[in-house]
């Protein structure tokens, strides 16, 4: 392989691990710092315990221990972290990885091609799973109301 690419490759790599280390710091002090607090009622969250969060990210895959706990006022578990990102209660890719692996899935018109792009992007991510994400954002898209279309002028 030429000498070039192979050093242009490895210091790319060096980049991303650094990049990935310094957003697993980041989330992790901003998570250790979120009250033990419901984020929607402001009550205190009861049988809080630690859990661990894998989360895939456009740097590769950052690890977390976020904050759980019982919600009196919803009656339900809670994570104060996921809330205060805007994650879903089982998403496991950051919303800008979601949405660049959406957008290459429909520009590609292929969820195959999409998948041979992660993957060369050192993201592996299968036709199956894209097919998913791009058929979840299609359906809350369905949900969206749109302002009506401007009238053409006569």
């Amino acid at each position: 392989m030429n000498a070039l690419r192979t050093l242009e490759q490895t210091v790319l790599a060096e980049g991303r691990e650094w990049t990935r280390d310094r957003l697993e710091k980041q989330l992790q002090a901003q998570s250790d710092a979120l009250p033990a607090r419901c984020p929607q009622s402001g009550t205190p969250l009861r049988d809080t315990r630690w859990r661990d969060l894998q989360l895939h990210t456009l740097a590769g895959v950052v690890r977390l221990r976020v904050r759980h706990g019982c919600s009196a006022a919803l009656a339900r578990w809670v994570c104060p972290a996921r809330e205060a990102w805007g994650l879903a209660a089982r998403q496991r890719r950051s919303p800008e990885f979601a949405a660049r692996l959406a957008d290459t899935a429909t520009e590609t018109g292929s969820h195959e091609r999409a998948a041979r792009r992660a993957d060369h992007w050192g993201h592996p991510a299968s036709a199956g799973r894209l097919h998913d994400l791009v058929q979840g954002l299609g359906a809350c898209a369905a949900d969206l109301v749109l302002p009506p279309p401007p009238r053409a002028a006569v």
